[in-house]
C-alpha cells in the first residue's frame, strides 16, 4: 500500500479541484521520495511544480539542511505549490522560466516536468547537475504501454 504524504494529499485534491491532470503519478512520487532522501547534504530541484505533488513527495523524503527549488511558469499554479509546502524551512517555490531554478544549483536530484529542459535545451538542463547528480525526467511512459501509432519509432528522448 502507498503512504501518500499529507502534504502530496493536499496538492492533489487541489489539483483535481482545477481539474489539472499533470500531476506525477503515485509510483513516481515514490520513487522521488526514495531519491531525496539518499541526499545529504545540497540541493534537490524540481522544474515543473504544476500543483506541487511531485514537490510534496520531494519534500517529504528530503533531509534536513537540504535545500528544496521549485519552479513552475503558471503563478497561479506556483502559488498552490507554495500553499503545500512553502511553509516548509529550506524550501524555494519560484514563479516564472524555468531557468530561474537553474541558479540555485548545482542539483543532487532533478526531477525534470518541463518539455524544453529536458529536449532544446537538455545540454542546459546537464550541466545544473552536480557531479553524480541525478535526473529523473517525467512523462516517459513505458514502450509497452505506447498506443500504436508509437510504435516501431524512434524515441529521440530516451
Amino acid at each position: 500500500m502507498v503512504v501518500v504524504p499529507e502534504a502530496a494529499q493536499r496538492a492533489l485534491a487541489q489539483a483535481e479541484t482545477l481539474g489539472f491532470s499533470k500531476s506525477c503519478s503515485a509510483t513516481t512520487g515514490q520513487l522521488l521520495r526514495t531519491l531525496a532522501s539518499t541526499i545529504t547534504s545540497g540541493v534537490i530541484g524540481e522544474l515543473g511544480a504544476g500543483c506541487g505533488y511531485g514537490t510534496a513527495w520531494l519534500a517529504d523524503g528530503r533531509r534536513p539542511g537540504v535545500r528544496l527549488v521549485t519552479v513552475e511558469h503558471d503563478p497561479q499554479l506556483a502559488a498552490i505549490t507554495r500553499s503545500v509546502v512553502g511553509d516548509l524551512p529550506d524550501t524555494w517555490v519560484l514563479a516564472g522560466d524555468w531557468r530561474l531554478a537553474l541558479e540555485y544549483g548545482s542539483f543532487d536530484v532533478l526531477f525534470v516536468d518541463v518539455s524544453e529542459a529536458k529536449n532544446q535545451a537538455a545540454d542546459q538542463t546537464v550541466a545544473a547537475l552536480s557531479v553524480g547528480g541525478i535526473a529523473v525526467l517525467d512523462d516517459l511512459t513505458a514502450e509497452a504501454f505506447w498506443p500504436p501509432e508509437w510504435r516501431g519509432r524512434p524515441d529521440p528522448l530516451r
